[in-house]
This record gives structure tokens, C-alpha cells and sequence, in this order.
């Protein structure tokens, strides 16, 4: 009867043991963070799932419209590196406080020496038909 009451209390500590060190090892990971989802994808293919990473605008969310929740800012940081797109108005706003509290967080700018394009259009060519002639953004000749 006792190497039964043993071998359980033997099975029951090893299974509490082995439930802390599966959370120890999520813990060891360290945390890099982005802005938006497609960067995820490029951190875990060159990281694979050796670190966690944070992703701060959640996927149908909108980066223009976007403000930190407290508890991104708590997991933020635990990161050891943010990767920022640079030209999102989040992004800079979050800067100053990054770098204020977070002094120790490591902030690369993936669009350091790229020349960005600029979001201004073109003005379109206007197309005007009549029953005599097809212009394509010249003026129209009057027929008498």
C-alpha cells in the first residue's frame, strides 16, 4: 500500500514540475516587437520560434487609428528589440514615450535611408467625347 501512495505522489510531482518548466521555457523567450502583421511573418522566418514576437497593430485593426492598450505596453516592455516601419503617425507619437520609458529598448527604423514615395497623385488626364472629335486632354476644336 505505501509504493502505491509513494508511486502517486511521485507522478503527481512530476507532473507539477514538468507544467513549470514548459511555462519557464515560454518565459526564457526573449520579445521583439513590430508595428504591423506583415513584419511577423519576415521576423519568424529569419527568428523561427525561438523568439516571441508582438505584433502592436492586431490584424484588422487600423494603423491610423491606432492607440497602444496597457497591456501591449506591458508586453512591449519585456522586448528587447521594436522594429518600426517609421512612417506611421503611431509610430512616432510612441516614440517619444518609448524612449522615455522604456530607455533599454532597442528602436530600429526599417525605413532608415529609403527614399519613401511621395502619396501624391498625378492629376488624371481628363478624356472628353463628342459626336465629332475624340480629344484626349487637348482643347477642343470648334467645326463650323
Amino acid at each position: 500500500m505505501k509504493i502505491i501512495a509513494y508511486l502517486t505522489l511521485g507522478v503527481i510531482l512530476l507532473g507539477s514540475l514538468s507544467g513549470c518548466t514548459s511555462q519557464n521555457k515560454k518565459s526564457l523567450k526573449k520579445t521583439i516587437a513590430v508595428s504591423i502583421l506583415p513584419q511577423k511573418y519576415f521576423i519568424d522566418q529569419i527568428a523561427g520560434n525561438h523568439y516571441n514576437v508582438l505584433v502592436m497593430v492586431s490584424q484588422g485593426s487600423s494603423p491610423e487609428t491606432y492607440e497602444p492598450t496597457a497591456s501591449q505596453l506591458t508586453e512591449l516592455s519585456q522586448a528587447t528589440i521594436y522594429f518600426m516601419l517609421g512612417n506611421l503617425d503611431f509610430e512616432n507619437t510612441m516614440l517619444r514615450g518609448i524612449n522615455d520609458n522604456f530607455p533599454y529598448l532597442k528602436v530600429v527604423n526599417c525605413s532608415q535611408g529609403i527614399n519613401l514615395i511621395s502619396s501624391i497623385e498625378p492629376e488624371e488626364e481628363k478624356i472628353t467625347t463628342t459626336p465629332l472629335t475624340h480629344t484626349f486632354g487637348y482643347p477642343q476644336k470648334q467645326l463650323r
